[in-house]
């Protein structure tokens, strides 16, 4: 009986010392402490709340009986169909945008026209100190293109944005 009790000290002076030895070389730092908002800076604040404006764009195909800048189709008549500017260019005539902001709806066919837009945009909402973020609602028939058009502009403005797909988007 006395040898058993031999065996189970020397196992537990073992998993002791183990664990001493566990917390001499374990890396313990000290949190430090959050500072947490006065009362003063919450009410500040909350005096101002900033909104969050929604700027909803869809990308559709163009019909058969869509007008087409003619500079568009001018350009790519002209341009190598392989390359990347005609793929951006090919989105320009094929697909277009309608923006809806808070006010009105309109219909942009040239990326030129959209990035001014939409810089313009969230400058204004910028200015009376609102958010402003991209809802990008792509056709199922639209080329891809055009949504990374859009995506471009948006990361050029460091504006976000979110997805939102229709199955049948009514035209």
């Amino acid at each position: 009986m006395r040898k058993g009790g031999g065996i189970i000290i020397r196992l537990i002076d073992v998993v002791l010392i183990l664990l001493l030895g566990f917390l001499k070389v374990s890396d313990i730092v000290h949190k430090k402490q959050i500072k947490l908002p006065s009362r003063a800076s919450s009410q500040r604040s909350m005096d101002k709340p900033k909104n969050v404006v929604p700027l909803k764009v869809m990308i559709l195909p163009t019909k058969k009986d869509d007008i087409v800048p003619d500079h568009i189709a001018l350009e790519l008549s002209k341009i190598d169909p392989e390359s990347e500017f005609s793929l951006s260019l090919k989105s320009q005539l094929f697909c277009y945008y309608m923006v809806q902001d808070s006010i009105k709806t309109r219909r942009i066919q040239l990326i030129e026209e959209l990035d001014s837009y939409i810089d313009s945009t969230y400058k204004s909402y910028m200015v009376n100190g609102d958010s402003m973020f991209v809802v990008i609602n792509p056709d199922s028939n639209s080329m891809v293109q055009g949504t990374i058009n859009l995506i471009d502009v948006c990361r050029r403005y460091k504006i976000k944005r979110s997805f939102q797909y229709d199955e049948g988007i009514k035209k």
